[in-house]
């Protein structure tokens, strides 16, 4: 499983350079037409790891290399997958996102020490004392990925560590598929700064930047830095990911994160995947029952980009990323089922409502009862964020069949009531999925309603009016009648209609 692929160097031992140590960088010179290398077996299958990505660096050489995304616009690396190519370009591509692969490209990218730029390819790998580790910036987010957990606490030197498994490349090619290694054990020494952190030999040239996971698990322990070859004893060496007195790599790209799109990127990602995946389903069926329909992606994305989250996307924005946290596989495994035989149009409309559910139930707040909150979002368990008229908010229970849903703001001189905050009180987020509603909106004069309190009701049966789907027990709201439906076919004559245009 080769790691990096940096060429124009002296060749060495194994055809990597710098044979002048035995701690080998994952740099190779293949040569034209150079067989790939035999690599560490058994391989195993990494299509679990959709995180996981293989990175050309668009630079005059055509180096390329392995890593790791992070977030939705963060990939981590190893250093000389960056600094090596100033003012350039990446192409990065996850074979393993849901759906099929995808390739983005990227326009920036930073080593953690900035002094890693004065290195060269011959001495970069003679510098323990600069961190080995690089972010990549990304400006299009990919879908459909599972995103690793990290930790701030170093393992323990000289302590048993659980099994471990490395996601790298099949061979020494810019274009081999992503595989699993063996499992192996991790051992952690008081070396220094990056190298502190091994395993027996798994990798080969050419996966620089490459993640190593806790066996059958997406926590990620370290990145591949470089490799001993030499027999008995070969050994990878992996940069640690851990805050420590010398190593503060966890604060480092936890910053990074936040301040290139943090958790508000992954949230949003979220209800766009969701959004997609309805989307898809209806003009699949559609154009299976009218061959050349034509959806409307703007009709359909007003209606499904409030699939849930507080029936807008108020609480992705308002949200603070420190109180929340998503369960990337949890959200996988919900868009997964929208997706599943999209041309199966027999689908009703409460799978689609469970569905929806289980996608919700990957968001999880971190707040407890009577803490200070901007959205629902940020509230643990049940609870909602309850906001009076000047916005502030604080953790609240979820209301009950007839308490009042009511909130209040006011623009200018006039005070109105809004359902796009009323909306999760009586079901957290919006989405009904309590089986109430706020009776916030009248359906048949198209206005918020100014004139009565507003109360959590019931979700209405079939032929009661309605505004969006989460008033509807059956969770179809007829956009041509704004009545709900009967739990019927998910994708229907009237929602073909409706959806239909340019």
């Amino acid at each position: 499983m080769p790691l990096l692929v940096l060429t124009a160097l002296v060749g060495g031992v194994g055809g990597v350079g710098c044979a002048s140590t035995p701690d080998e960088p994952d740099l190779v010179t293949p040569a034209p037409g150079q067989a790939a290398q035999a690599i560490i077996n058994p391989q195993r299958s990494a299509a679990a790891y959709t995180e996981a990505v293989r990175i050309q660096v668009n630079n005059a050489m055509s180096d390329f290399c392995s890593g790791v995304l992070v977030s939705p616009y963060v990939v981590l690396t190893a250093a000389h997958c960056i600094i090596f190519n100033v003012g350039g370009t990446w192409t990065i591509n996850a074979p393993f996102a849901v759906g099929g692969s995808q390739t983005r490209t990227a326009l920036s990218g930073e080593p953690m020490d900035a002094a890693s730029y004065s290195l060269t390819y011959a001495n970069y790998d003679s510098h323990p004392e600069l961190h080995d580790l690089g972010l990549i910036y990304l400006s299009t987010p990919f879908t459909g990925i599972t995103y690793p957990t990290l930790t701030s606490t170093r393992y323990p030197i000289g302590a048993t560590h659980p099994a471990v498994s490395a996601v790298g490349r099949a061979s020494v090619s810019a274009s081999a598929g992503l595989v699993l290694s063996p499992q192996t054990t991790l051992s952690t020494t008081a070396a220094g700064y990056t190298f502190d952190n091994n395993t027996p030999r798994v990798t080969t040239a050419g996966d620089s930047g490459g993640p190593l996971f806790l066996e059958g698990t997406h926590t990620l322990v370290g990145t591949e830095t470089r490799f001993s070859s030499l027999s008995p004893g070969a050994i990878d060496y992996w940069a640690r990911l851990d805050d420590s007195a010398d190593s503060m790599v966890y604060s480092f790209i936890s910053n990074r994160v936040a301040s290139h799109g943090g958790w508000y990127a992954t949230l949003t990602a979220f209800r766009d995947e969701v959004s997609n995946a309805l989307c898809a389903r209806v003009s699949s069926c559609c154009d299976a029952a009218s061959p050349g329909y034509t959806l409307s992606s703007s009709k359909c994305h007003a209606i499904y980009d409030q699939f849930g989250f507080e029936a807008t996307a108020r609480g992705i924005q308002t949200a603070n990323p420190a109180n929340v946290t998503v369960n990337a596989a949890v959200k996988d495994a919900c868009i997964q089922k929208i997706t599943t035989n999209a041309a199966d149009c027999s689908i009703t409309s409460a799978e689609v409502k469970a569905a929806i559910t289980d996608c919700l139930s990957a968001v999880t707040g971190l707040l407890p009862a009577g803490a200070a909150c901007t959205s629902s979002l940020e509230c643990a368990g049940s609870a909602v964020c309850a906001q009076d008229a000047a916005g502030s908010g604080t953790c609240q229970a979820l209301r009950s069949v007839g308490q009042s849903c009511e909130v209040l703001y006011k623009t200018g001189s006039d005070v109105y009531k809004r359902d796009n905050l009323a909306q999760d009180l009586c079901s957290k987020r919006g989405g009904g999925q309590s089986g109430l509603f706020c009776d916030a909106y009248d359906p048949v004069l198209g206005v918020h309603r100014t004139e009565s309190t507003w109360t959590c009701k019931v979700v209405h049966g079939a032929g009661a009016a309605c505004n969006t789907d989460s008033y509807c027990s059956s969770f179809v709201c007829d956009p041509t009648t704004f009545t709900c439906a009967a739990n019927a076919s998910f994708v229907n004559t009237s929602v073909c209609s409706a959806f239909a245009g340019p």
